[in-house]
């Protein structure tokens, strides 16, 4: 999945400044387990269940970032520069 932009409402309007962007790496990453902690059948069937119910393509989301194979520093700077082609104020 690519990063998905969401066109279909203004996002700096003048009433409120806020975005909404939603992290979906693909089901595989969700599935697998993360250091010392691992996913037990319950925590890996919701997960499936969660995904099959779009839960990671929100349809009000502005952003929507697979960030599979990005640091936390990578898809930080993917949403700054979402934000600044935007023109939403960025603080530094």
């Amino acid at each position: 999945m690519q990063t998905i932009i969401n066109i279909n409402r203004p996002i700096n309007s003048g009433k409120t400044l806020f975005l909404n962007v939603t992290l979906a790496p693909s089901l595989n990453t969700c599935l697998k387990n993360r250091g010392n902690r691992e996913l037990d059948n319950w925590e890996k069937n919701r997960i499936i269940q969660m995904y099959e119910q779009k839960y990671h393509q929100p349809e009000n989301s502005d952003l929507i970032i697979c960030n599979d194979n990005q640091t936390p520093e990578e898809t930080a700077k993917e949403i700054i520069k979402f934000l600044q082609v935007k023109n939403f104020p960025v603080p530094l």
